[in-house]
């Protein structure tokens, strides 16, 4: 487990990662620190980080999510009241939505219409985002769901889906007995789930530019230190991940860039980029080729040591 990480103070330097194995300490060093954890975590093992970006990393919360399956025996109660699925409205029920799955093709306008007949083995799932309903933000919101989630037992979670279908599935001309019609459940609960999505209603920021959103204000590289997950592009899902540690943040420092010799490849460590208010240097009047404004087409630095006739690749060290 890492409990510290120190970026370095310049180019010339590593980054130290300071981490946890067996009750052991160890340290590891490096010249590129990629921070692929929550961004609260980020903010808090982060030697050194502005005040003001370590309060838009700590912006960020996770959405409390809890997602379940029934192994059914059959799923004739199902298909005697022709529904396959149950989305209460608003919250008077505790889950948000409830699906049958029988046969490789499910579903149509007029009911479950699977490949298996009704006295085959059939999946149920269902989910929920759990929520207080009374707090406001919905930063808020998800701190009273979180709390509710994990005060639930588990035959509270299970009685509640039952109580979905009777009042679904047993109203409408099925006869649903869970002793009955029921295999086995399981049930996975995450306290800390999915990135927060900013909202139009609760995020003022998402009214604003993109770059004064605080995900994108928390992001910001700090020396060789970069910062890629999905707290960092407000999405929930593993591609803002992967967008996020690709991308070439013009404050990024510890790049590396492979160049071709005699020798094969080498490695050179590029300068971090310099500031926007140097101005170009010029040489008998015209501008250089080597000034600030030029940058290397493969790695995006400046450095006079990495041209674009001799670099092929780069990638973060």
């Amino acid at each position: 487990m890492v409990f510290r990480v120190k970026p370095a103070k310049d180019w010339r330097n590593n980054a130290i990662v300071e981490y946890v194995v067996g009750g052991k300490g160890k340290r590891v060093v490096g010249r590129h620190v990629v921070m692929a954890c929550w961004n609260r975590v980020t903010a808090k093992i982060v030697d050194g980080l502005p005040a003001e970006q370590v309060e838009n990393l700590c912006y960020a919360r996770k959405v409390p999510l809890i997602y379940a399956r029934a192994l059914l025996n059959s799923w004739q109660a199902f298909a005697d009241s022709q529904i396959s699925s149950v989305t209460p409205r608003g919250n008077s029920l505790f889950w948000d939505s409830t699906s049958l799955a029988a046969g490789a093709r499910f579903g149509s306008a007029y009911g479950p219409t699977p490949n298996e007949p009704p006295g085959a083995p059939a999946v149920l799932s269902f989910q929920v985002v759990p929520s207080d309903h009374t707090a406001t933000p919905q930063l808020a919101a998800y701190e009273g769901g979180r709390k509710r989630l994990l005060e639930l037992s588990f035959q509270e979670l299970e009685g509640a889906v039952w109580d979905v279908l009777d009042r679904s599935v047993n109203k409408s001309g099925g006869d649903f007995d869970p002793e009955r019609d029921v295999h086995a459940v399981m049930i996975n609960r995450w306290n800390y789930g999915y990135a927060h999505e900013l909202t139009s209603v609760w995020d003022p920021s998402a009214f604003g530019p993109v770059a004064d959103q605080p995900h994108v204000k928390g992001r910001v590289p700090f020396r060789n230190v970069s910062i890629a997950n999905s707290d960092s592009g407000a999405m929930a899902y593993t591609a803002q991940r992967h967008r996020r540690g690709l991308s070439r943040d013009p404050g990024a420092a510890g790049l590396v860039a492979a160049r071709r010799t005699g020798d094969g490849r080498q490695p050179v460590r590029c300068r971090p980029w310099p500031s926007a208010a140097r101005r170009s240097s010029t040489r008998n009047g015209a501008s250089s080729s080597r000034s600030t404004g030029w940058r290397c087409p493969a790695c995006r630095c400046s450095s006079p040591s990495c041209s674009s006739s001799r670099s092929r690749t780069a990638s973060p060290s």
